[in-house]
């Protein structure tokens, strides 16, 4: 079976950063339904914790400066009135304090922590790049 980059390119996200250097290595998920139970590997508990909190805090000082900023544009350079730039500051506020609820729901239904956290970031970064 030919391997697209996508697959590679998540096999390592998958294994690599989160193994411990003394358990056996990753396996992919068709290899281990053959060796068997053996080679499953471990979760590693709360040492990835740091890098999701300090993920989230840098979010929310982003999500923070902007909201004011938006406020002062809106107000400025769209020349709306300040009870109408309030109410677009705080509907951008309320969905981006919303958004995880989202999140946690496509990770524990659908993708997993590891993979919802990874398309989350991607999908952060590409948005305060362009």
């Amino acid at each position: 079976m030919r391997n697209s980059f996508l697959a590679v390119v998540v096999y390592y996200l998958k294994c690599l950063p989160f193994t411990n250097p003394r358990s056996k290595p990753c396996v992919r998920d068709e290899e281990a339904s053959k060796v068997g139970e053996e080679n499953e590997r471990k979760p590693q508990g709360w040492k990835s914790m740091p890098y999701v909190i300090g993920n989230e805090t840098a979010c929310k000082i982003a999500t923070y400066g902007l909201t004011a900023n938006l406020q002062l544009y809106l107000t400025e350079r769209f020349n709306m009135g300040t009870v109408q730039a309030t109410n677009v500051s705080n509907i951008f506020s309320g969905t981006t304090n919303f958004a995880p609820l989202v999140g946690a729901f496509i990770s524990d239904a659908y993708w997993g922590r590891f993979t919802t956290l990874v398309y989350g970031c991607f999908a952060s970064l590409l948005v305060r790049i362009f």
